[in-house]
């Protein structure tokens, strides 16, 4: 009898067990690409609701037990809505296709599961078994992906979350007239010679504007490496990754994130007086920096920082039908509106940038012509529609388009700020890897490992342009790759001695194997030919 009444008293924990166990399985669905930092917000919101509901039905049910029972099968309900829709779309047949694309679909037969459950629970006089079984399933449903989530966290932890990397020696000449630098990163943007031929696009018109103004376009810029989180931080400290090989089984793109936000680059430059200010992508890494000195974001003006993590919760739930409309206006990371939101509040902010105490570094990782495409050739907002029945490259050239008239404007809108008599700003418009379709054309996805030479020639060669003032002699050339970018700079402003590293490319097999390098750059350097 005692036993019993443990057992009743202690169902009310069955709610907030299984609404935790929903915010760990979302987070181990995406664990390759998130941290725990991400964790406690969501679990404290999941916990509350839980206590809320099991609150207000045990009230209304005039049970302790009663309540605790519902509001355990309302919390299976309302936060399984999302996957729930996903799974049955999996199943690919034409009748749950046409069912599901509208959000609103499953929400009947959830409230009326929710009704027949209510009325059976309040007519029902012994639910100690029911009871047992809630309490059991709610620990399981916890203790299932917890050892998972610690394995991979232990892992993440021996993998070396490889940190700072050592400095450059400077001897800038004149520590009091420093340049402030300008980090602009379209990201997947493929070498203009490269959209030439394989994609029909050209913008020879945008490259002869950037070298009217003094930019050095260099022919034949490669990325190092095929993917944004490793060419990114390869960049950013000026160094290869091969210290990663050691972790070459790991399918953890999280590793390099603690190099991007504490990069070498950043450092150095902080180290000399620069302040660090960053305008923030959707993309987790570059969204907010900690330890940047100012973080632009659009989630400032939004008034709601809700991120990728947290919407892709809200999108498992019953609230997927409002987040569907109402998340694109109120916040970022969740739908092809708030990305396109993002990458118009980036080009707005720029300009700014020049009135903000320097010396500075800003950075800002423009996520375009990167998919989703969202932008016409002349900047135009479009839809799945405007999509239809194009190909990939033309979506791609399209969006391409757009950005070359963004980055001409945005170069002219800083340029503006330093008039004659003025240090005049270094900047660097640098991509991290090709076009982003190409990967799809690797099976399966990102498995660069079976990729054609032809693959490769297509998706290494990146843009970037260098706006050095007062340096004409600065040693660029044809063929100079991400990893040197800084290098250069660094040597031809601040008395570095750094060593211009050989130009390589890498891929890894597929995304299992990450780290497992292998250099292509015979083959990519075959292209330039």
């Amino acid at each position: 009898m005692n036993l019993s009444k443990k057992i009743s008293g202690l169902t009310v924990l069955a709610p907030l067990l299984f609404a935790i166990s929903f915010v760990l399985a979302v987070y181990l669905a995406n664990v390759g690409e998130v941290t725990l930092k991400l964790l406690p917000i969501p679990l404290a919101v999941a916990a509350v609701f839980a206590g809320l509901t099991t609150m207000i039905f045990c009230l209304s049910l005039r049970n302790r037990v009663k309540g605790a029972i519902f509001a355990s099968i309302f919390t299976v309900l309302f936060f399984s809505y999302g996957s729930a829709q996903y799974l049955l779309a999996e199943w690919n047949t034409p009748s749950f296709l046409a069912i599901l694309k509208n959000d609103y679909s499953l929400l009947p037969a959830w409230l009326a599961i929710m009704a027949i459950s209510f009325f059976l629970i309040q007519r029902s006089s012994n639910l100690l078994g029911l009871a047992k079984f809630m309490l059991a399933a709610s620990f399981f449903s916890v203790l299932i992906p917890l050892p998972l989530i610690a394995t991979y966290e232990i892992q993440r932890i021996e993998n070396g979350m490889e940190g700072a990397r050592s400095l450059p020696k400077a001897n800038p000449a004149d520590l009091k007239n420093m340049p402030d630098i300008y980090y602009l990163l379209p990201d997947s943007y493929s070498l203009p010679s490269v959209i030439k031929k394989y994609f029909g696009y050209n913008d020879d018109w945008f490259v002869a504007d950037l070298q009217k103004k003094g930019f050095y376009v260099p022919t034949y810029n490669t990325s190092n490496y095929p993917k944004t989180f490793l060419s990114l931080a390869s960049t950013l400290n000026i160094e290869y990754l091969d210290f990663f090989s050691k972790y070459k089984k790991s399918s953890d793109q999280t590793i390099t994130t603690a190099l991007i936000q504490n990069s070498a680059v950043m450092r150095f430059l902080q180290s000399l007086g620069y302040r660090y200010y960053q305008l923030g992508s959707w993309w987790d890494p570059t969204n907010f920096n900690p330890n940047a000195d100012g973080n632009f974001i659009i989630e400032n003006e939004h008034m709601a920082n809700i991120g990728e993590f947290n919407g892709a919760i809200v999108k498992s739930t019953m609230l997927q039908p409002i987040a569907s409309k109402l998340l694109a206006k109120v916040s970022i990371g969740v739908s092809d509106d708030d990305k396109r939101a993002r990458v118009l509040y980036q080009f707005d902010e720029l300009p700014k940038m020049a009135k903000l105490t320097g010396p500075k570094f800003v950075f800002a990782h423009i996520l375009a012509p990167h998919e989703p495409y969202v932008f016409g050739p002349n900047c135009e907002l479009i839809g799945a529609a405007d999509l239809s029945g194009k190909t990939d490259e033309q979506n791609y050239d399209a969006q391409v388009s757009c950005i070359n008239k963004k980055l001409e404007s945005a170069v002219d809108s800083i340029l503006v700020n330093y008039p004659e008599g003025k240090q005049k700003p270094i900047i660097l418009i640098q991509s991290d890897e090709g076009a982003p379709f190409l990967r799809y054309r690797t099976t399966p996805t990102d498995s660069w490992g079976k990729a054609s030479d032809d693959l490769l020639r297509q998706k290494f060669p990146v843009f970037s342009a260098y706006y050095l003032p007062g340096k004409p002699d600065a040693p660029l050339y044809p063929t100079i790759s991400d990893v040197n970018a800084f290098r250069e700079i660094f040597n031809a402003y601040f008395g570095t001695n750094l060593t211009i590293l050989p130009d390589k490319n890498y891929i890894f097999p597929d995304t299992k194997d990450l780290y497992d390098f292998t250099d292509i750059t015979s083959i990519v350097s075959a292209g330039n030919k």
